[in-house]
């Protein structure tokens, strides 16, 4: 957004100081007199003044140019100004917001992550050890059987949380490149 007010500034700085340079190569600005001294910045950083001689205001291109950080190239008559980027209101306007997509999706794979990791590692294997258990056992199978089933339920839902979140990290880590190749 800044480099967009920057251009808009410049361009209107420098369509004045060329009409003024055409309008003064009929009429000299030699024994004009200086209205006003009007004080510049850029990021707060104070630059060269600019003057206003019967009403219009003439700034120094070059050292708007150099704060704002453009190129300079002047050529008989004209003045250019370049940005080195062809789209800056698209860099200004979506990039903050694209970052922040990146940053929340980020923050989302580590929650999967961490939760896959418990599941994994602190869920699974007490569930597995107490299925061994309980096959174990011979005595009173009827009852066996049913905590055996009890236990093949838990542990088939914790593989298919696990599951889940895995294609939430890989959905998430897909949208995360996306928007990555926007930022370039």
């Amino acid at each position: 957004m800044k480099k967009l007010i920057y251009s808009s500034v410049i361009a209107i700085m420098t369509v004045a100081s060329v009409t003024a340079v055409a309008s003064a190569a009929g009429s000299s600005l030699i024994g004009k007199k200086v209205q006003r001294v009007i004080s510049l910045a850029v990021d707060g950083k104070a630059i060269k003044d600019a003057v206003v001689i019967d009403g219009v205001t003439y700034a120094p291109v070059r050292s708007l140019s150099d704060a704002a950080g453009y190129a300079l190239k002047v050529e008989g008559g004209s003045v250019e100004l370049t940005t080195g980027t062809t789209d800056v209101t698209k860099e200004n306007d979506q990039a903050p917001a694209i970052r922040e997509q990146i940053y929340k999706l980020g923050e989302q794979v580590k929650w999967y992550q961490i939760d896959i990791k418990i599941a994994s590692e602190e869920t699974i294997p007490p569930l597995e050890e107490q299925l061994k258990k309980e096959k174990a056992y011979t005595t009173d199978v009827d009852a066996h059987a049913l905590i055996i089933e009890g236990v093949e339920k838990k542990l088939k839902e914790e593989r298919a949380r696990i599951a889940d979140l895995q294609s939430k990290v890989d959905a998430a880590n897909a949208e995360i490149a996306k928007l990555q190749e926007q930022l370039k």
